[in-house]
């Protein structure tokens, strides 16, 4: 049958979830770049016809980042980004603090040659994010370089309970955290918490972590109040 593969639909899901995915990825950068404003409600008709996609995907995306907290869907009227406090915001490093700078005193007695290894190289790959102001790459390495330090203490409830913080840091202060203009400051901050590391340093390797949450939480407020005003 000549016509057999339109009716694949393994190839029709996979078109359907690339279409998505595209749409997610659009979305969201343009929410980080203050593209998509707080105070406005955009319906689905207006960014599909923005993003040259089909609804289906663009509602698909936009389900997701609702799931993810990022943005709350109005039935019958559109997508409105969901508010995040400074309330919210310190809670949140409030909890990242206690839990990664424990995390750092432990990993610089435990992390292994080979964990400092593939940290240098997530921190090389985030670099080069930031050089191209690639947003959605940075964050994933940003992700990724917490994840495995947390892990390398050992101890997999730790670890477990920094991911989740993590995943409640990046669904609520996205916005504000990964604004463009402070990608290569929180990769700086990597590179010191990284020395203090290689040097066994559970002194320096907290402080270095502390001083790099509280730079997150203070940055992204500033971003928010910027946000509010514009």
């Amino acid at each position: 049958m000549p016509h057999r593969e339109l009716l694949d639909l393994e190839k029709i899901n996979s078109a359907r979830s690339l279409l998505k995915n595209q749409a997610y990825e659009i979305i969201k950068e343009a929410i980080i770049n203050n593209r998509i404003k707080p105070d406005k409600i955009y319906s689905q008709e207006f960014i599909s016809r923005k993003l040259g996609i089909s609804r289906t995907p663009v509602r698909e995306a936009l389900l997701q980042l609702q799931n993810e907290g990022v943005v709350i869907i109005y039935r019958g009227r559109g997508i409105q980004l969901a508010t995040t406090t400074v309330d919210d915001l310190r809670d949140i490093f409030e909890m990242s603090d206690a839990m990664e700078c424990k995390a750092c005193q432990l990993a610089a007695e435990r992390i292994t040659v080979a964990t400092l290894t593939e940290l240098e190289e997530i921190h090389d790959l985030q670099l080069l994010a930031a050089n191209r102001e690639d947003t959605h790459e940075f964050m994933e390495c940003d992700h990724k370089f917490h994840i495995l330090l947390a892990r390398s203490t050992g101890n997999d409830r730790l670890a477990e309970s920094v991911k989740a913080i993590h995943e409640q840091l990046l669904r609520s202060g996205v916005l504000f955290i990964y604004n463009p203009q402070y990608l290569k400051i929180i990769n700086n901050e990597h590179r010191t918490v990284l020395d203090a590391l290689g040097k066994r340093s559970q002194e320096e390797s907290v402080l270095a972590m502390r001083i790099h949450i509280n730079g997150l939480f203070s940055r992204a407020v500033y971003h928010m109040q910027q946000m509010r005003k514009d």
